[in-house]
């Protein structure tokens, strides 16, 4: 793969990761038919395009609002037609109570080139927020309401 090619594989990877949060399903486009997936769940371990959209329905990010704080990611590797991508994320969101949570979110994404586009065909999303908890749950670590309004204050 190019520099130019997977200069896009990274960007594309920043986008996939901030559109998850807006609930952006532009990620679907880009899996490929044989695309892997792996996360915390035991939904979350899936082989296929299909199998994965239905799967991603029922694990919706239940968080009102977000904010990416931090992004990091790079190439770790790369053939003639493949790229691999890892990186972190930090968000913090907001519930509809408003009690934030902050998370370091960490990714693998495989990218294929095929015919000069970009395909991912194994995903690996090691932390997600909606995934932290099984049903039922709650969040261990909250921050106070006066906290929240400092936060909400200065950004």
């Amino acid at each position: 793969m190019n520099k130019a090619m997977i200069e896009r594989a990274v960007n594309e990877t920043k986008e996939c990761m901030s559109g998850y949060w807006r609930k952006d399903r532009h990620i679907n486009e880009l899996f490929s038919d044989e695309i892997t997936w792996i996360g915390k769940r035991k939904l979350a371990f899936c082989l296929g395009r299909d199998a994965i959209v239905n799967v991603q329905r029922k694990l919706d990010c239940p968080y009102t609002e977000y904010h990416i704080i931090k992004q990091d990611f790079w190439c770790t590797y790369s053939d003639k037609s493949t790229c691999i991508v890892m990186g972190k994320s930090s968000v913090v969101a907001k519930t509809a109570k408003i009690e934030i949570i902050s998370e370091e979110i960490r990714c693998t994404f495989v990218w294929k080139e095929v015919d000069g586009k970009l395909q991912i065909c194994h995903l690996h999303i090691s932390n997600p927020i909606d995934e932290v908890l099984d049903e039922g749950e709650d969040f261990s670590h909250k921050i106070s309401e006066d906290t929240y309004k400092m936060l909400s204050a200065s950004g």
